[in-house]
Formats: structure tokens, C-alpha cells, sequence
């Protein structure tokens, strides 16, 4: 029976709600700033710039700027003071995807959004569009497969379709040409990710370098991840901890083949990429007893987690008070926050185990040059910018453990596959190791790579 009454209440509901207008939030109005290299009259010049990442045009947008003192004065047309308050642009409309930009040379100051207004355009021109349902859009095209679905959607209806998913429009790019469009004409309008209630809760706030919206903050996190965590130097440290975990799967895949017992590939990839994974950047050894997490709900973790970063709730499809209501209904969040609260606390446990005042001599033996010691170093030695905090860090550990594990094994576990479905090319690829490196070679470097062509072009996708 209240089974039945939340069903009934839901339709209720949904029967008095309107398909949604356009709804734009502070957090649309993306500023960043960069220098300019520039100096005026001793002080730096910084660059501005303010994209209108909402899909409405707005107009009368409003930056805090209290206390803001350029050395220069910024063009009245660009940016008027009113107070506390500047006005961009003298009010105009700043189209979907617009940018504005003024520049000022002196100290380094945060602009934010005070206000704006949305100015409904009366003459869109927008892609074709499949006929839609009230409330849900064209949810019911999609039963079945995504990717699938767009593709018959886009022989009817050609490479760019607009599709309403609940209130929230999105276009569907299905050509190359489409598609360089997007991502290489209009990049600044479209890099950033769009937000979900699980990229949202997984990446702490979007704070994290893979769906942190793109500005200052996200440049700093991507100049960190290039520059200090994967430089070619740092890479080359891990080489021995990689040799050693290949030798150590190598080993077991022989001893299971001397006892003639089945060997399950999924696992033995999943092990390996996970072991380098846990030691390079948690500083943890994956196949020591007393590991924090069991290895088979490893696997499954990280299967959970990326499950529920591709997957979407009710309240992505229908923001505001009726998807949250929706989401209490089913159940839409409970998933989301089992995962992330086990990842979190896997985290901590790994910061807490750096931490600690006798670590020194109780790390893990490769903790000393983990990426999680590294950030921890950092943390400690950062100037004013404090882009660093144990958060942060669970970010940035977040990517490199759920990217790194199941990338890793999926590439080897298809590559695999493709060599057992092409058994001419497994012999070819066998004779050639074979005959470069020799029968009784007992560890394989990653030198040894270098020096067997075929192979190597298979992995590749060359082959």
C-alpha cells in the first residue's frame, strides 16, 4: 500500500510539472585569469576572462569586485564599478558559450558572480530534434544501449540532434566534422564535463583534475598532474616497482600452467595493474597480508565506482525538488554514497598511514617515493596559493586509483582477446619474443619491450 501511494503521489507530481525553462546558476559563469606576462607601471597584468557556460543567453551579469584597485584603469565599457559591484560588458547579452575579456595590471584578485538576468531568445535556431513527451523528453528513445540509440537517431535525424532528457537539453554529435566543431572551434565553451550528483559526490565538489569545471583552478591541478606527478623523471623511478609486479604475475601464470589449472585473465590483469597502481601512488602493497581492503572487493570497488560516474539519477534529468524527491523514492543516491564512502574511507586510511609520526621507519617499502608522499610534501611547502589540502589530495588519488586500475587491465584483458581470436598473429607474436629474448630468460625489463616490434605494434593497435 505505500508502495503504491509513493507511485501515486510521484504521477500527481509529475501531471502539475512543467517541462522546465531555462535555468542558469552563478556557478555558469566561469572566470578565470592568467597572466599576461606583461608589466604596468611595476605591477603584473593579468588577463580576465568570463564564459557563459549556461545554455541561455544572459544579460546584466554583475562581478564582486570590493577592494579592487588596478594600477590602470579597465575600459568603463568593459567593466563599470557600481559600488561593491562592476557591471561586464555595460550589460549586454553574453550568448550560450560567450566570452567577455577585459584586462588590469595590479595584485591578483578574485572576481565572482554577483547577478544576472537570462534573456529567453524568441528566435532559436537549434538542431532537429526527435518529437518529445511532456515531463520526460526523449527518455523513452533511449531504452537500450546509449550509444546505439544515438546512432539510429542520428541516420534519421543527421549528425547534430538536440534530445531533452527530462528538462535538461543536450545536442548529440555524431560526425567527425561535428564533432572537431565542438571540441576544437568551441573548446572553451564545452571542455568542461557536465555535472552530475555522481561526478559531483565521487570528485568531492568537482574538485578533482577530471571533472573540475575548466578555469584557474583546474590549470593549476593539470599543470601539477604533468609537471610533478607524471614527468617522464618520475615515471622512470616506478620502472623497477612495474618489472617487479609483471615478474611476480609472470610467476604465478607459470606455476598455474606447471600444475595445468586455469588461469582467469579478467583477474590476473585486474591484480597486476592494481598492485603497480597501489604502490606507485598509495605507497600500499596490493598483495601483502593485512591489505585494508580485501583484493576481490578491490575489483568489485572499482567496477562500483565506475559504474555509478557513467551512470545518471533523477536529479541530473530532472533538477530541483522533484528529482530529489524522485531520487528519495527509489533510492537514486544510496549506491552513490555506499561507494563513495567506502573509497573515502580507503583514502583517509592511506593519508593516515603517511601521516603518521613512525612512518619513517614502518611505510610501505615503496612509500617513501609514492605520489601520495609526494602531495603530502607539497601540501607542506605550498606558498599563498592554497590549492592543496588532504581533499585535494583524496582527488587526485581518486583518478590515479579508479583510471589507472581499470584502463590498465582492460587494455591487456582486449588485447588478449584480439590475439586468442587471431591465432596466426598469437604464433607470429610468440615466435618473435621467442627468438628475441630466448627460452630461458627469467625476467623480462621493460627494455626488452623496446626490442620485439610485433608484439609491441599489436598492443598498439597497429597490427
Amino acid at each position: 500500500m505505500a508502495f503504491a501511494l509513493k507511485y501515486f503521489l510521484m504521477f500527481l507530481l509529475l501531471s502539475m510539472v512543467t517541462q522546465g525553462q531555462c535555468r542558469c546558476a552563478f556557478s555558469d559563469l566561469q572566470i578565470g585569469a592568467v597572466r599576461t606576462g606583461r608589466q604596468v607601471a611595476g605591477q603584473p597584468e593579468w588577463k580576465v576572462t568570463v564564459v557563459n557556460t549556461c545554455n541561455c543567453p544572459q544579460k546584466q551579469v554583475t562581478l564582486s569586485c570590493g577592494g579592487f584597485a588596478p594600477v590602470n584603469p579597465v575600459k568603463p565599457w568593459l567593466l563599470r564599478p557600481q559600488g561593491r559591484t562592476c557591471l561586464l560588458i555595460n550589460g549586454e547579452v553574453m550568448p550560450a558559450g560567450a566570452t567577455a575579456e577585459f584586462a588590469y595590471a595590479g595584485q591578483p584578485y578574485i572576481f565572482r558572480p554577483v547577478s544576472s538576468r537570462i534573456k529567453e531568445n524568441k528566435t532559436l535556431y537549434l538542431p532537429p530534434s526527435p518529437p518529445t513527451l511532456p515531463i520526460i523528453g526523449n527518455l523513452h528513445q533511449l531504452a537500450g544501449l546509449p550509444h546505439r540509440c544515438f546512432h539510429h537517431l542520428s541516420i534519421k535525424y543527421g549528425p547534430v540532434v538536440l534530445l531533452h532528457l527530462g528538462f535538461v537539453p543536450t545536442v548529440v554529435i555524431s560526425s567527425s566534422e561535428a564533432a572537431e566543431e565542438v571540441l576544437r572551434t568551441n573548446d572553451l565553451g564545452c571542455c568542461s564535463r557536465p555535472k552530475t550528483v555522481a561526478t559531483g559526490k565521487l570528485s568531492y565538489g568537482f574538485k578533482d583534475i577530471s571533472f573540475a569545471q575548466y578555469g584557474e583552478y583546474w590549470r593549476e591541478m593539470r599543470k601539477l598532474a604533468v609537471v610533478e606527478l607524471f614527468s617522464l623523471k618520475k615515471v622512470h623511478s616506478f620502472k623497477n616497482i612495474r618489472e617487479e609486479e609483471v615478474g611476480f604475475m609472470v610467476k604465478k601464470v607459470s606455476e598455474s600452467s606447471l600444475k595445468q589449472s586455469p588461469v582467469d585473465l579478467n583477474k590476473t590483469f585486474f591484480s597486476l595493474t592494481a598492485s603497480i597502481i597501489c604502490r606507485v601512488a598509495l605507497g600500499q602493497n596490493f598483495n601483502e597480508s593485512g591489505f585494508v581492503i580485501e583484493q576481490d572487493r578491490i575489483e568489485e570497488l572499482v567496477r562500483d565506482a565506475l559504474v555509478a560516474l557513467g551512470s545518471f539519477t533523477c536529479s541530473d534529468v530532472f533538477p530541483g525538488g522533484l528529482g530529489r524527491l524522485l531520487d528519495w523514492l527509489f533510492g537514486g543516491h544510496k549506491r552513490i554514497n555506499k561507494v563513495f564512502e567506502e573509497l573515502d574511507a580507503f583514502y583517509q586510511h592511506v593519508i593516515d598511514d603517511h601521516l603518521k609520526p613512525e612512518a619513517a621507519g614502518k611505510k610501505a617499502i615503496d612509500s617513501a617515493a609514492d605520489i601520495v608522499a609526494l602531495l603530502l610534501d607539497m601540501m607542506e611547502k605550498q606558498g599563498k596559493k592554497d590549492y592543496f589540502k588532504l581533499i585535494n589530495i583524496s582527488n587526485i588519488k581518486g583518478n590515479i586509483f579508479l583510471a589507472g586500475i581499470d584502463t590498465g587491465a582492460i587494455t591487456m584483458i582486449w588485447a588478449m582477446t584480439e590475439l586468442v581470436r587471431n591465432p596466426k598473429v598469437m604464433r607470429k607474436a610468440q615466435e618473435e619474443i621467442r627468438t628475441t629474448l630466448g627460452l630461458n630468460k627469467e625476467r623480462i625489463t621493460e627494455e626488452d619491450v623496446d626490442k620485439v616490434g610485433y608484439p609491441k605494434a599489436h598492443n598498439q593497435g597497429n597490427v
